[in-house]
């Protein structure tokens, strides 16, 4: 993914430029998983957001001032116990989807748990958590002889989950083998995705023509 491809979807209608709408992306990313969020500087960005390219190109000063400004209009909220860490608030997530306008009928969600060694996926859609996980155990993610149970949500797991909440939710999980390490077919992953889990999913979705982008209103 180039750096154009990157950022060839989106609406322009935050007034964000594309140095500032990556962190947004970043913080969404982080807001998906329920987590807080250091802003990473230039020199470590392209690690930290394992892209293949520059992401962006601010100095630590100018980052910190936007940070800053997006506080104080009530985007990001800091955390109390850590002023370093950031998460996007309900008004900063709408400004984000006003950008991307993610379709949340494809999202899901990831987590695992490795004390019990279980791996779930939750989305609003049953059957993108059903092909997501499947996928994941097809392409070597994950190493399971167990069969996976499903669950029906009364509500989504994150309370701080800054968008709108989802009407029900749907959770597949299943028991990993425990300390096996796996070699995925990442290319196959790919292939497989009808879903998204994090930004730079929703835009892959978008470039492989999986998913739509809104024709610009005239």
């Amino acid at each position: 993914m180039t750096r154009a491809e990157y950022f060839r979807f989106r609406t322009h209608a935050s007034g964000l430029t594309d140095d500032e709408l990556i962190h947004f992306d970043w913080f969404a990313r982080a807001a998906m998983d329920g987590s807080w969020s250091y802003w990473v500087p230039a020199d470590e960005a392209a690690l930290h957001m394992n892209l293949p390219f520059q992401p962006h190109t601010m100095t630590d000063a100018e980052l910190i001032a936007r940070i800053d400004r997006w506080e104080a209009a009530g985007l990001f909220q800091r955390n109390d116990e850590d002023p370093s860490c950031f998460m996007l608030t309900p008004v900063g997530g709408a400004l984000w989807a006003a950008e991307r306008l993610p379709v949340w009928e494809r999202y899901y969600r990831v987590d695992f748990y490795s004390g019990a060694q279980r791996f779930m996926v939750t989305a609003p859609d049953q059957e993108i958590a059903r092909k997501q996980l499947r996928s994941a155990i097809a392409r070597g993610y994950i190493r399971s002889h167990k069969r996976p149970k499903t669950y029906r949500l009364r509500r989504w797991p994150d309370e701080d989950f800054p968008w709108p909440r989802f009407k029900q939710a749907w959770q597949r999980q299943i028991r990993v083998k425990h300390g096996m390490d796996t070699f995925p077919d990442w290319e196959r992953l790919e292939t497989d995705r009808v879903g998204w889990s994090r930004p730079v999913e929703l835009i892959a979705l978008r470039l492989s023509e999986k998913l739509p982008w809104p024709e610009p209103r005239l």
